[in-house]
């Protein structure tokens, strides 16, 4: 029977190597792991075990002890991982950390962490559930955090964030439902967010009550939404930030919400270019 230190390389509290060759990895917590290196798992990524001159078994899960800290950036990319944990414990996980895990499938983030890096689920074709704990702290998701997270249907943003950035969602091609509520400390929605969400039919931002800020191609090429709420608190709407939505025949928004405006060389009309030609818009007056 193979024993802690045939299995896994460890330097003060740092797992450094996995050196086991089986599907099942089982970390226990008696060994006092605190952070998951960025080369640990890096012979079992998919180019490893798919070369002729290594008999090395994909890794399909990863059992993570309690006590963990901290995953850094690459630690789990390109490996075969079906399903992951995060424990409670857990407060930072770098960029990439899960890159091109093309079948991880459900993912539970725990409500420790304060943002959701960039990249961290970057083509994740497979991935559909993403569950993070209530009471979040979540302040921000980065860059290109679920970019190319095609299976994904439906997201719940936390309560606690503050900020989407660039290209958050880029590319959920299946993103069906997004969950705001009313709870809601959204004020920033950055470039291409949610571009390429060519699912998404209803989008109400009204309930992000403290949401200000709307970028350039937000929600470009976001070809399905059909209906549109937006907050009172909005102020700035940049270009081409709805322009795709083709089904949009009105849109509400309120006095102070500047957009950018062109006219149309034929007819003289104002045409505002974050929203569709032909798109309706009714301005509310403040009182």
């Amino acid at each position: 029977m193979k024993t802690v230190a045939d299995l896994f390389e460890i330097q003060n509290n740092r797992l450094i190597k996995y050196k086991g060759n089986e599907s099942f990895v089982f970390i226990p917590d008696n060994i006092n792991v605190e952070v998951i290196t960025s080369d640990c798992f890096s012979e079992y990524t998919y180019y490893s075990y798919k070369r002729k001159d290594r008999e090395v078994k994909p890794i399909n899960y990863i059992r993570l002890p309690n006590g963990l800290k901290k995953i850094e950036q690459r630690a789990f990319s390109n490996l075969d991982i079906k399903e992951i944990v995060i424990p409670p414990s857990v407060t930072e996980i770098g960029e990439n950390a899960f890159y091109l895990c093309q079948e991880l499938e459900k993912v539970t983030l725990p409500r420790s962490l304060t943002k959701i890096s960039a990249a961290l689920f970057e083509g994740c074709a497979k991935l559909k559930e993403v569950i993070i704990e209530s009471d979040s702290q979540i302040s921000s998701i980065e860059k290109h955090a679920f970019n190319g997270c095609s299976s994904l249907t439906k997201i719940t943003i936390p309560d606690s964030v503050t900020t989407i950035f660039e290209g958050g969602f880029l590319g959920c091609i299946n993103l069906v439902t997004l969950n705001i509520s009313y709870n809601s400390k959204l004020t920033t929605i950055k470039k291409e967010a949610f571009s390429g969400c060519s699912s998404l039919v209803y989008v109400y931002l009204d309930v992000a009550r403290n949401l200000s800020w709307i970028e350039e191609d937000a929600f470009g090429w976001c070809k399905s939404i059909t209906y549109l709420t937006l907050p009172k608190s909005l102020k700035y709407i940049g270009d081409r930030a709805f322009m795709d939505s083709h089904k949009l025949t009105s849109v509400t928004i309120y006095q102070g919400c500047h957009y950018h405006v062109d006219h149309n060389p034929f007819t003289g009309e104002e045409v505002a270019n974050c929203f569709p030609l032909g798109c309706k818009i009714n301005v509310i007056y403040n009182l």
